[in-house]
């Protein structure tokens, strides 16, 4: 899957710290974030009940969603339990201030 530009560095450094960028890119609601000096992209839904991940706040590694308080972790997208229900998680690097994900077709 090829990286693709979703956001600039100055749109996601603009945030408060644990604070989440929602953007959308090649059909992908996205919600993007930087935590203790690392960029993390996941899909902007719940697993629970789709609500968007970008209105939550990570802190500690984990993504915390607004909604019912589930937590993942934002490096592999789990969640304590139940297992099976985790966000999904993207590979997110940055490059000439911009923010690239790696995004499969959509």
């Amino acid at each position: 899957m090829p990286y693709h530009p979703v956001a600039s560095t100055a749109d996601l450094d603009a945030l408060p710290p644990g604070r989440l960028l929602a953007v959308r890119a090649r059909g992908w609601n996205l919600a993007l974030v930087r935590l203790d000096g690392r960029l993390f992209a996941v899909e902007d839904r719940c697993p629970h009940m789709t609500f968007p991940l970008s209105k939550g706040v990570a802190r500690e590694g984990r993504l915390i969603c607004t909604l019912h308080h589930w937590e993942f972790d934002l490096a592999g997208g789990q969640r304590d339990a139940p297992p099976e229900a985790r966000c999904r998680t993207f590979g997110v690097r940055e490059e000439d201030g911009r923010i690239l994900v790696d995004l499969p077709a959509s």
